[in-house]
């Protein structure tokens, strides 16, 4: 009786035209409903029709004209069988088979990789573009797309591989500078979290500068982002449609301000700890805990770890026991993965942040993770509940736009109707979400003059010419020319780029024993590698970087755990052992390349360091055996394929592609049988889940 009271109701809010409240009485009902095991009926499918929720209908309980109906948004997504998109995703997808540009701002549980998928699977385009805020996305996304595209694309993430022309790009922006030469012609760019172009630092002029070049090349694009309320005019988004479907929920989220409960007393830590533990201790659910920054997450690791007991489920049983002969017993996230938790950051091993995702999903894995701000762009997962420890991002205030985003990770569509939000601290005041493209100093100086693909003002083409006559005067016009439209030097800060050029032009020697980048002693490494960061950066970056040099050019030789070791001599704490080979394997290259680029164009004779960057861009593990970890296969079984000699991952003229069809036709479970018995049971759950994403 008292679902039919709520039928009624809800039907009176869909008469009175109060959509968005009929969709979430609705929703709330599907919650309640399943929670007591009870299936959709023919009068709550209708009502699901009717708010256009219609891949919640259940067409064996639904009236013929229903399932009619809900046929009609029924598409190709790649899957064996077609799926059901829902109102607001079937108007965005007819729009942009109708050849629209659209700039579209909708909800985290919205569905927007659907409409994507359906794009390809309809239209079957030659080239499509996707940008994305980082490489663990575009692995989440290459995997989504490999399995239900791989037979017709070749779905491409990495720098060095060739273009076949039916191919589907996926990389964050710094990737996308190698293939600018290279692509020709887009059918469909599209830009995920477009709305990082307006965060004004040194990723959001890169992606700017990525949109321009690339929307040159564009046929059409499509920019996807959560909780926007308009786009400030700008030359980038200029003949776009801007679509708002902020209103369309296909979750419920209910925001309980727990720190409410403390209104009479000052809130600290201890009393926040107190509280989350609470939450924590409630009906098993997947939830993620929300901290500021890197520090906080260890003083929430500090009250966690001694109130936590370790869990008996086998998987995490398994993980942790994998990562101590793996990684060793210092390995900063063992405690945790030991009760349950995981913890989610750019820094891990790429095969790592993967398999947490991975297990947390699972209904026997991970029941929390505790993330910074990187879960709203690292990875596209969802909880029951969502715990913010504090309301700031790093040491600032969170804004209304970034609460929104991280709020956003709480419910999914059909796991968790309604999703919970935990404030441990008040959160920022509700405003109005207008972004800006702003055409920066950094961003105007790295167009092209001749054709910048954006219209200029006249401060702006001044500013260009000055940056460009500045350059050419350093290296000549000859050189300028012959590097202007470089990779390294187009995918840079020009400031970094003119600074540089000055110091090389200056002194043609410059740095000291720059020949030593050609040998393999890391000890004569040292003094180029700190002239040349303490340009570039300062001296503390400097000191870092020659640390871990002399840590990971041994990388495939040595353990992580006799790695970490060595760090931890050098004063450098045992949990920076990550975040140091990440700025190993990504700020060498990013600055060699153009130290490399400048001075081999300005003195030919000048050492040619190509190789040692190209070891540091891979952290100096056999590139294949790198690249793999971005399927989500750890270093440490590459290396027993190696020994086996089941697959050449040591030999780096390989192309990934090749080392990705030798996988494919060894198969899975012979991959296996030839590897035992040297493999754990968390290896043989590794390799499968790999195997999985090719």
């Amino acid at each position: 009786m008292v679902d039919f009271e709520e039928y009624k109701r809800i039907g009176d809010l869909i008469n009175s035209g109060s959509l968005g409240d009929a969709r979430s009485a609705v929703i709330n009902l599907l919650d309640s409903r399943t929670k007591r095991n009870l299936p959709c009926n023919e009068i709550l499918n209708h009502l699901i029709r009717e708010v256009g929720l219609y891949p919640y209908m259940s067409p064996e309980t639904s009236d013929w004209k229903d399932v009619f109906a809900a046929n009609m948004f029924r598409a190709d997504v790649g899957d064996e069988e077609d799926s059901t998109l829902h109102l607001e995703q079937a108007h965005i997808l007819r729009r942009l088979l109708q050849g629209e540009s659209l700039a579209v701002s909708a909800p985290t549980s919205f569905g927007k990789s659907y409409i994507i998928d359906a794009y390809i699977a309809i239209r079957k385009p030659n080239c499509v573009v996707i940008i994305v805020p980082t490489v663990a996305l575009a692995n989440e996304t290459r995997r989504r797309l490999a399995q239900k595209f791989s037979g017709r694309y070749a779905i491409i993430t990495t720098t060095d591989e060739t273009p076949t022309g039916k191919d589907i790009f996926v990389f964050p922006q710094e990737r996308a500078f190698a293939y600018m030469d290279v692509i020709q012609s887009i059918d469909i760019f599209i830009v995920d979290e477009f709305y990082k172009a307006s965060l004004k630092d040194d990723r959001a002029d890169r992606l700017l500068s990525v949109m321009i070049e690339f929307g040159k090349k564009a046929k059409q694009k499509y920019f996807l982002g959560p909780n926007i309320d308009g786009i400030e005019s700008n030359p980038i988004t200029d003949r776009m449609s801007f679509v708002k479907e902020s209103g369309f929920k296909t979750v419920v989220t209910k925001v309980k301000p727990s720190y409410k409960k403390f209104s009479d007393k000052p809130i600290t830590d201890e009393i926040k700890a107190k509280e989350l533990l609470s939450i924590l201790s409630e009906a098993q659910s997947k939830a993620l805990i929300y901290v500021s920054s890197h520090p906080q997450v260890a003083k929430v690791q500090s009250y966690l770890l001694p109130n936590i007991t370790p869990v008996e489920n086998g998987l995490c049983r398994s993980f942790s026991e994998w990562l101590r002969n793996n990684y060793g017993n210092s390995c900063p996230i063992l405690p945790l993965i030991e009760r349950g938790i995981g913890i989610h950051n750019g820094n891990l091993h790429r095969s790592l942040a993967q398999l947490q995702i991975k297990l947390f999903e699972e209904p026997n894995g991970l029941n929390t993770i505790l993330t910074t701000s990187s879960i709203i762009e690292g990875v596209n997962t969802q909880a029951e509940k969502v715990i913010l420890w504090n309301n700031k991002i790093s040491n600032k205030k969170l804004d209304y736009f970034t609460y929104r985003n991280i709020i956003g990770r709480a419910g999914r569509m059909f796991k968790y109707f309604v999703g919970y939000v935990y404030l441990l601290e008040k959160a920022p005041e509700q405003e109005r979400n207008q972004i800006e493209l702003p055409l920066s100093d950094e961003v105007v100086c790295g167009l092209d003059q001749n054709e910048p693909g954006v219209p200029l003002n006249k401060a702006q083409k001044e500013r260009l010419m000055a940056y460009n006559t500045e350059l050419e005067s350093v290296l000549g016009t000859e050189v300028y020319n012959r590097i202007k439209s470089d990779a390294s030097i187009k995918g840079a800060s020009p400031k970094l780029v003119l600074k540089l050029a000055k110091k090389i032009k200056h002194n043609p020697y410059w740095p000291d024993n720059y020949d030593a980048l050609t040998r393999t002693s890391t000890r004569d490494w040292n003094k180029p590698i700190r002239q040349i960061f303490n340009v570039s950066h300062n001296d503390f970056i400097a000191n870092r970087i020659t640390i871990g040099l002399s840590a990971f050019s041994r990388n495939w030789d040595y353990s992580f755990e006799r790695i970490q070791e060595y760090i931890q001599r050098c004063k450098v704490k045992a949990n920076e052992t990550f975040k140091l080979e990440r700025d190993i394997n990504y700020l060498i290259p990013s600055v060699l390349h153009i130290v490399h680029t400048i001075k081999f164009a300005l003195y030919p004779w000048t050492p040619d360091i190509r190789s040692f960057i190209g070891r540091a861009s891979n952290a100096f593990l056999p590139k294949n055996v790198y690249e793999l970890e971005e399927y989500g296969l750890p270093r440490m079984i590459s290396k027993k394929i190696c020994q086996k000699h089941l697959i050449d991952l040591e030999d780096e003229t390989i192309p990934i592609t090749q080392i990705i069809n030798s996988f494919k036709q060894l198969g899975c479970d012979n991959l296996i049988e030839r590897l035992m018995p040297v493999l754990s049971d968390f290896d043989i759950y590794i390799i499968r889940y790999f195997y999985d994403g090719i």
